[in-house]
């Protein structure tokens, strides 16, 4: 049987930080519990976090420009994600900013029980039958060697962004976007899904500030 060591409240101390730092009551109590010191507290509220280029990541620049081509050409862009919450928010993201960007995009998730995770025969078949250009795979892809090459054979060009671990090959995409690949330049590791989509929104719209960025999409 599992036992839970809970940590006190020290409510004088969370009364300090709240009235010291002029921040809400129940975030100075989250710092009392947690024994964070002034310093460190005073650094994570300075908010000058600095976000990493994203085209460190390998293929972003192939990723962006494939995407834009899609764009400026009305080609048809499915965003094809997964059904967990990482996936989910991860397809969110990126096709609501492929329609503020004017894509002709859709998304397509699978069903947990009927297809399971990632994409399949199926879906490229039916993806074609729906004349569809360009896939863009978020949280999923990076394993998918026979789909996609399936996918290339019947003419559609296929964008991976996942963050799981690749095989010893990859994909015959036009870009395979992963932390996690030997190349990849970025020294964030372990991001998640989404985190891996919201880079290519950076890098799809470099003009537009991360925090207006984020506040686009924080509802």
């Amino acid at each position: 049987m599992k036992v839970w060591s809970v940590s006190q409240l020290d409510k004088k101390r969370a009364e300090e930080i709240s009235q010291y730092f002029d921040i809400p009551i129940f975030i100075s109590m989250l710092y009392s519990i947690r024994n964070t010191e002034y310093e460190e507290i005073e650094n994570f509220l300075a908010n000058e976090t600095v976000f990493e280029d994203p085209f460190l990541m390998a293929d972003m620049d192939a990723a962006v420009r494939r995407i834009n081509y899609a764009i400026e050409n009305k080609e048809k862009i499915c965003v094809y994600g997964d059904y967990d919450a990482d996936g989910v928010t991860a397809t969110a993201l990126l096709y609501s900013h492929l329609k503020y960007l004017g894509a002709n995009a859709f998304y397509d998730i699978p069903s947990r029980n009927g297809e399971g995770y990632g994409l399949n025969m199926t879906v490229i078949d039916e993806l074609k039958s729906k004349k569809t250009d360009l896939i863009i795979t978020v949280d999923n892809g990076i394993s998918a060697i026979n789909e996609i090459d399936r996918a290339v054979s019947l003419g559609i060009d296929v964008v991976v962004t996942d963050h799981h671990t690749p095989l010893d090959i990859l994909p015959a995409a036009v870009a395979n976007i992963d932390p996690h690949r030997g190349d990849c330049g970025s020294m964030f590791k372990e991001l998640s899904g989404v985190g891996v989509a919201f880079k290519l929104v950076m890098a799809l719209s470099p003009e537009i500030e991360i925090a207006v960025l984020l506040d686009m999409y924080a509802d």
